[in-house]
C-alpha cells in the first residue's frame, strides 16, 4: 500500500452503521426486558390475588359515554366537565358493585 492510500474497505459506512444500530437496538431491548421483569411478575401476581379471593375484585364497568361523572368514583383527567367524554381508567372495586379501592379516570366535557 502506498502512504496516504486509504485500505481497501467491504461494503459501504451507511451498511456498517445499520449493522450496529441494529445490534445496540438488540441489547437495549435485552436489558429493558431484564429491567421490567420484577415490575411484570409483581403485576401478574397482584393481578392473580386480586381475582382469587372470594369475591374477587373488580372494575367498574358501568361508565359509558355521555352519563354523568360521578366525582365520588372517578377524578377528571385533562379536562373537566360533568358528563363523560372517555374513560382513561376504571375504579377499582373491592368486589361487584361493592366499595371502591381505588377511583378511576375520565375525561370530562361539558354538555
Amino acid at each position: 500500500m502506498d502512504p496516504g492510500q486509504r485500505p481497501q474497505q467491504h461494503g459501504d459506512a451507511g451498511e456498517a452503521k445499520r449493522a450496529c444500530d441494529g445490534k445496540v437496538a438488540i441489547i437495549q431491548s435485552e436489558m429493558c426486558l431484564r429491567a421490567i421483569k420484577p415490575f411484570t411478575k409483581r403485576c401478574i401476581f397482584i393481578a392473580w390475588m386480586m381475582v382469587v379471593q372470594t369475591p374477587p375484585m373488580c372494575f367498574d364497568r358501568e361508565l359509558k359515554e355521555g352519563a354523568t361523572l360521578d366525582a365520588a368514583r372517578y377524578r377528571q383527567y385533562t379536562s373537566s366537565g360533568h358528563v363523560v367524554h372517555f374513560l382513561v381508567w376504571p375504579a377499582l372495586l373491592l368486589y361487584r358493585d361493592g366499595p371502591i379501592v381505588c377511583k378511576g379516570v375520565a375525561q370530562g366535557k361539558k354538555k
